[in-house]
């Protein structure tokens, strides 16, 4: 089980660069479309939450939202089994 530490709100707002050099098409495809793919994890995905905005560059994601929910980096690095040391550039995160 995961504690969380610190302040802990009801919303934040996050967003990072994710690089994909090196990952095969359908990788990229199973963070884009996570909502449909970490169900398949038996992970929940929050249908009912704003989600994560994503959009494909040219050998990056641009991944953002405004509220907490769905952890989408736990996702890609446990259960898509993708390294995120040295792929997370950008990151912002503040709790409102």
């Amino acid at each position: 089980m995961k504690t969380r530490n610190g302040l802990v709100s009801n919303s934040s707002s996050c967003s990072f660069t994710f690089l994909t050099k090196d990952l095969t098409e359908n990788q990229i495809n199973q963070i884009i479309n996570y909502r449909t793919e970490a169900p398949k994890f038996g992970l929940e995905s929050f249908s009912d939450w704003p989600g994560w905005h994503i959009d494909k560059l040219e050998h990056a994601l641009e991944i953002s939202t405004h509220m907490d929910g769905f952890d989408i980096l736990e996702y890609i690095e446990d259960y898509l089994k993708i390294n995120i040391s040295g792929r997370i550039k950008k990151f912002y995160h503040s709790n409102h």
